[in-house]
């Protein structure tokens, strides 16, 4: 998690993607803040985190079958 060092009132903390091209969407975060993705593995359902150096900034995941037709969110 990222180190929190003030907190803001209503200020999002952690963001996740579910997203139905997320090779796409990680060159999209990395060419525009810089993020790099990092796949968790099978054990974790191929969760992705994006990181800026060492901290977790968000993730993201691959839409499944059952969200199929909705946008990504």
């Amino acid at each position: 998690m990222p180190k929190v060092e003030n907190v803001t009132y209503d200020a999002p903390i952690w963001m996740d993607l579910s997203t139905s091209d997320p090779d796409r969407a990680s060159a999209f975060y990395s060419a525009l803040f810089g993020w790099s993705a990092t796949d968790m593995g099978e054990d974790y359902g191929h969760y992705i985190m994006l990181n800026k150096g060492e901290h977790d900034i968000a993730g993201m995941m691959k839409k499944g079958d059952e969200m199929q037709g909705m946008p990504d969110a």
